[in-house]
């Protein structure tokens, strides 16, 4: 089935982030945060013209050497589709941006922790990534990135707006978080409605989980929050945390409430799906992130063994161009040709790869 042939191998091409543990990490799968910044020197992404390119590419590469040490580079415009569609999938590149327009560059560490995209809507976008939520320690990180590349730019800042952007509406801080939180609990049995409308008052939006466009695939969510003009970077994450941390509280409730309720029926259902997920032979996109999302919350509750850092893995592993990743078929030409009992099939074997141990 797979160019690999165990699960080690298949977990160790994956960034850290994707198999780590981090604080809250049984709710929260993935926190990315990013610092977006623009050079005062040059036009906005889209107005520069080609002879802008080279001294700002130049300075990048120059800050990241002294960011990182080592980096793996890609020049987005001469990236074949399956590595964009694999990028995509590990959320270093926005669903909405053209990648293909010259001068847009993606640096990454060699954990896959930090990145850095340049031309993309602003010319600097610094990203973080960590498993859980520690958006204080994230922002350090970033913090620190940020302070070796004003090193080598002067930045487009004003006094009294914050650091300028490509979209007036986003000017100000510049920070922006993007949180997946696993919430089956909530969403279906809790107070799901009252605590999305806390979230929307302090101006944060969730959205659905899946690059298709499917709506809340497996129960997981992402929680969108950016900087608004007039806070601070402290008043940005003391929201986001509140926010979050009250979804935190009440997924637990909800999950606490499932357990008390305590039926064997319940208890069933969840075993049923794990033997589903590792011995079955077929798996369609939905359906297998419907059992993971089951596997992730009875492995919380301490019902299902495993590890979750695996589960969390699982959920980005089997999608479409990881799994031409791990069964090593990226050369086989674009996704459409492979047919839906290929993928099925192999997402089934990836799950009872990652079910095996």
């Amino acid at each position: 089935m797979s160019k690999h042939d165990d699960l080690s191998a298949v977990l160790s091409t994956l960034p850290d982030w994707m198999t780590g543990e981090g604080d809250e990490d049984d709710v929260v799968l993935l926190s990315r945060m990013s610092l977006n910044r623009n050079a005062e020197e040059f036009l906005f992404p889209h107005r520069m013209d080609s002879s802008s390119l080279l001294p700002l590419l130049s300075g990048c590469d120059e800050s990241v050497r002294n960011m990182y040490g080592q980096s793996r580079s890609y020049e987005l415009n001469g990236t074949d589709d399956h590595t964009i569609t694999l990028l995509r999938e590990e959320l270093c590149l926005p669903e909405s941006a053209d990648p293909r327009r010259p001068g847009r560059r993606l640096y990454r560490d060699s954990s896959g922790n930090r990145a850095f995209l340049v031309n993309s809507q602003d010319h600097f976008s610094l990203l973080s990534f960590m498993p859980g939520f520690q958006p204080n320690l994230q922002y350090q990180t970033l913090e620190k990135m940020d302070d070796i590349l004003e090193q080598r730019f002067s930045y487009a800042v004003s006094m009294d707006l914050g650091y300028l952007r490509s979209k007036i509406e986003r000017v100000g801080n510049g920070i922006q978080a993007d949180i997946w939180l696993h919430l089956p609990a909530l969403s279906r049995f809790g107070n799901f409605s009252e605590v999305l409308a806390h979230a929307q008052r302090e101006g944060m939006q969730l959205s659905s989980f899946g690059s298709r466009g499917d709506s809340s695939l497996g129960q997981v969510y992402q929680l969108s929050c950016r900087g608004v003009l007039g806070d601070n970077e402290a008043e940005t994450l003391e929201k986001l945390a509140l926010v979050v941390l009250e979804f935190i509280h009440y997924e637990r409730e909800s999950r606490r409430s499932l357990m008390e309720g305590g039926t064997l029926e319940f208890i069933d259902v969840l075993w049923r799906d794990y033997a589903v997920l590792r011995h079955s032979r077929l798996l369609g996109l939905r359906e297998s992130f419907e059992l993971l999302s089951r596997l992730s919350l009875g492995q919380s509750l301490g019902i299902l063994p495993g590890d979750r850092a695996v589960s969390r893995a699982l959920f980005f592993l089997t999608q479409p161009a990881h799994i031409r990743h791990v069964s090593g078929s990226e050369g086989e030409g674009e996704e459409s040709e492979q047919t839906v009992d290929d993928f099925a099939r192999q997402r089934a074997d990836i799950f009872r790869l990652g079910l095996s141990s």
